[in-house]
């Protein structure tokens, strides 16, 4: 089974008021945030009220040396129809892993090393297609996974010493999408 390998590259612009960059400190500023859309959403499912993603990051990070991270980030996303009696279906459920390391220790210029996993599911159980060709989005399973491999370069402010902004090149291997037809 051949899986699906995805280039990223995401130009971060981020500023921390924090005297110190760490590998935690990226952590928190490079990890998706929580969100709330009116009108639409951020997905692709039509007629939305209102879309939200309640998710919260835990970085585990040694107390004194400040070259690796660990980040585990729940997520939920709600979407509210504009349909009869404002239907909430389908939720969204990740959950995601990360390592991080730090590669060097110059202070100016700062790069880190990550390794991901992340799962994304809707927890329910039906078919995915209803009649053949046409997306069951009421109790339709939808179900993957992905891993990860990426860099990250942090540029730092020379006199306040503070994350100004970052940039991240990485590769996501997406194995259900060779196993699943309708993914591809």
């Amino acid at each position: 089974m051949r899986g699906f390998l995805l280039p990223l590259f995401v130009l971060l612009l981020v500023y921390d008021a924090a005297s110190q960059v760490s590998c935690s400190r990226v952590a928190a500023f490079t990890c998706d945030k929580s969100y709330m859309t009116f009108g639409s959403g951020m997905g692709n499912v039509k007629r939305l009220i209102l879309e939200g993603k309640i998710q919260n990051t835990f970085i585990i990070t040694p107390g004194t040396r400040k070259y690796w991270a660990v980040t585990f980030t729940p997520a939920v996303i709600l979407r509210m129809r504009d349909e009869r009696s404002n239907p909430v279906r389908t939720p969204s459920y990740l959950g995601t892993f990360c390592m991080m390391y730090r590669l060097t220790t110059n202070v100016k210029f700062v790069h880190y090393a990550n390794l991901k996993y992340e799962h994304h599911s809707n927890g329910q159980s039906g078919h995915f297609f209803m009649g053949g060709t046409k997306y069951n989005l009421d109790s339709g399973n939808f179900s993957t996974h992905f891993f990860e491999l990426g860099y990250h370069a942090a540029f730092i402010l020379s006199k306040s010493n503070r994350l100004f902004n970052s940039f991240y090149l990485g590769f996501r291997y997406n194995p259900d999408i060779a196993g699943e037809p309708y993914l591809r």
